[in-house]
């Protein structure tokens, strides 16, 4: 026998059961049971948004994904960049699930960059990445922040 439920951690978990098939005789027929537990990848992060920019760094800052109280639970994201001239994304960093924001540092200034951000678990990557709306780049030299008090 196979049972499949739903709402378990991925594993695979072998039962023996005993069944009392005749009181009088006490004898107890085997049954072995297998029980599957398989998970599915975690949705994609979420708010995906740029934090701060420097003349050197950009950093990103996300949410994990929603969960629906499976579990689907993220171990990893990965980040990915591409530049604005180029057609695919490449990998940049794999951070802990604990971790919701990444500075990407040694970019060069005048450049345009793209950053989607990954969630992954056992069962492999989300089906969609989380992905900002438009490319940012560096600050220029000598650009000011003025604060008015």
């Amino acid at each position: 026998m196979q049972i499949e439920p739903n709402n378990c951690r991925p594993t695979i978990a072998r039962f023996q059961c005993s069944v009392l098939a005749d009181a009088v005789n006490r004898r107890r027929p085997m049954m072995m049971m297998t029980v599957v537990c398989r998970s599915e990848p975690p949705g994609a992060p979420r708010n995906l948004q740029v934090t701060d920019i420097t003349t050197t760094a950009i950093s990103l800052g996300w949410e994990p994904p929603l969960t629906d109280g499976t579990t689907n639970d993220v171990t990893q994201y990965n980040i990915d960049l591409r530049e604005e001239r180029d057609a695919d994304y490449a990998p940049l960093a794999k951070v802990s699930n604990r971790i919701t924001s990444y500075t990407v540092e040694e970019l060069h200034r005048g450049r345009l960059y793209r950053f989607r951000v990954r969630s992954k678990n056992a069962a492999g990557y989300s089906e969609n990445a989380a992905e900002l709306d438009s490319p940012v780049q560096l600050k220029a030299l000598g650009t000011h922040t003025i604060v008015y008090m």
